[in-house]
């Protein structure tokens, strides 16, 4: 692996970790018994952190001129 793939594919496993860690801040402690959000607007936000670091990271992968492994 070149050294553009290896910057390339740390930059999308650092989008998708971030990605995580919104999702986790969405999940922990985000619905009550009665199964309602607790924060809808602080858990809209989580979500929306999520996509954006994924599209990031989508557009990453969409970028860069990927090899087979073969080669």
């Amino acid at each position: 692996m070149t050294d553009k793939h290896e910057k390339a594919t740390r930059q999308v496993l650092d989008h998708v970790d971030r990605a995580c860690g919104s999702l986790d801040d969405f999940r922990r402690d985000g619905i009550n018994a009665e199964g309602v959000l607790t924060s809808p607007h602080f858990q809209g936000a989580s979500l929306k952190v999520a996509r954006e670091e994924l599209n990031k990271a989508i557009a990453i992968i969409g970028r860069t001129k990927w090899r087979p492994p073969s080669e």
